[in-house]
C-alpha cells in the first residue's frame, strides 16, 4: 500500500511532499498515470538490462535507491485525485513490465499488489511496441536464470529497491524541478511544455 496522502485542497498550491517509497508502494498506487504530454515509452533493451544488472549488483548490500519520481497531484475532469508522472516514466513502465514478468513465472512466493498503470493515448502505438519488446526481453533474461534466483530477485525488486518520490500540486513547479534535477533523461522540449499547459 502506498503512503497515505492528504486530500487535495482545491485552488491552492501545497508544499511539495517528499518521501522514499519502496518499489512495491510505487507499483501498487492506482492514482499514478502517464499524462498526454509525456513522450512515448522509449527505453531500449540496453536500458532494461542496465536496470536489471543494477538491481542484482546493489541490492545484496541493502536497499538500493533507483532514482527520483516527480508527480503532479491534482483532480482530473471527474474530480478524482490523480498523480501525473512528470519525471520517471521510463523507469516506472519498465518496473511494471518487470513485475508482470516476475508474476508470470509463478515463482514469487508473495502476492504483489500491482495497480494497472494508466497510459497516455499519445504515442500509444510506439509505447505498445516498445513495451512488448522489453517484456519479451525480460522474459528471456528471467527464463535463462532458471527457477532458483527468481524469488530472491522478486524480493530485491519489491522490497529493497526504492525511489525518492516528490509530489507537487503546482505543475509549473513540477516542470521546474524536473528540469533542474534531470541529468540523465532527455529534457522536455518547449512544445512538450506547451502541450502540457493546454491539456
Amino acid at each position: 500500500m502506498s503512503p497515505a496522502l492528504p486530500e487535495v485542497a482545491s485552488g491552492t498550491d501545497e508544499l511539495p511532499q517528499v518521501g522514499v517509497w519502496k518499489v512495491r508502494e510505487l507499483l501498487s498506487n492506482a492514482q499514478i498515470r502517464i499524462p498526454d504530454y509525456q513522450r512515448p515509452y522509449a527505453w531500449t533493451s540496453r536500458n532494461v538490462a542496465e536496470l536489471v544488472d543494477d538491481i542484482q549488483q546493489f541490492t545484496p548490500n541493502g536497499d538500493y535507491r533507483i532514482g527520483t519520481v516527480i508527480l503532479h497531484r491534482h483532480r482530473d475532469g471527474h474530480g478524482a485525485d490523480v498523480l501525473d508522472i512528470v519525471d520517471g516514466q521510463q523507469r516506472l513502465i519498465t518496473l511494471h513490465l518487470l513485475a508482470k514478468v516476475i508474476r508470470d513465472t509463478g515463482l514469487d512466493p508473495s502476492t504483489r499488489d500491482v495497480a494497472r498503470l494508466r497510459l497516455s493515448s499519445f504515442g500509444e502505438e510506439q509505447t505498445t511496441i516498445r513495451a512488448r519488446e522489453n517484456r519479451d526481453f525480460l522474459e528471456r533474461i528471467v527464463g535463462d536464470w532458471g527457477p532458483d534466483p527468481v524469488p530472491s530477485f522478486a524480493e530485491a525488486v519489491f522490497l529493497r529497491c526504492e525511489v525518492v518520490v516528490v509530489i507537487l500540486t503546482n505543475l509549473d513547479e513540477a516542470f521546474q524541478m524536473f528540469d533542474s534535477q534531470n541529468a540523465r533523461g532527455r529534457a522536455l522540449y518547449p512544445t512538450d511544455l506547451l502541450k502540457a499547459f493546454h491539456l
